[in-house]
Parts: structure tokens; sequence; C-alpha cells
């Protein structure tokens, strides 16, 4: 990735075949789950982008695509995921 006028990482996307693919988002979204759940966490739901209120936006402009519902000890968390412009997943 290259630098943006702006001083942060570009938001352009890199080519991607698999985001063509209709339910991508949702098949992505469970992937980092099952991530999750390999660390430790309760996952409780997945869920869809259209239940996830995020409006805090990322420096880097990555879109949101879903959300997982976690418990983590005794805390319930709802991560909100995202997709990079190098078709990385995370959530925060």
């Amino acid at each position: 990735m290259e630098l943006a006028d702006n001083g942060i990482w570009s938001t352009e996307q890199y080519p991607a075949a698999g985001r063509a693919l209709p339910g991508w988002e949702a098949e992505a979204t469970a992937a980092v789950a099952d991530n999750m759940a390999s660390l430790g966490c309760t996952v409780l739901d997945v869920l869809p982008v259209d239940e996830i209120a995020s409006e805090a936006e990322s420096p880097t402009g990555s879109p949101v695509i879903g959300g997982v519902a976690v418990r983590w000890h005794v805390e319930r968390v709802v991560c909100v995921v995202r997709i990079d412009a190098a078709a990385e997943c995370y959530p925060r």
C-alpha cells in the first residue's frame, strides 16, 4: 500500500476475485468469528453489517462488513469487523 495525499494509507482496494461472490462479507465475518473462538472467546453471534451501528470512521477508510458478539471472560463485547485494502479482515 502507498501513502495517500493525506499522509495515511491509501484506501484503494487491491483486486480480490472473492469480493465478486455473493455473500462474501458473511463468510469473511464468520471466518473472523472462528479465529476469535480459537483465541479463547466464546462466540455468541455473527452479525450482518445492517445490524452493526458503527459510526466510528476508520482512519484508513476500511469499510465495515459485519460484526461478532463474543464473551471474553465475563464481558459481552460486539466487535466491528472491517476489511482493509489488502483484503485482510479484522475485528475492533
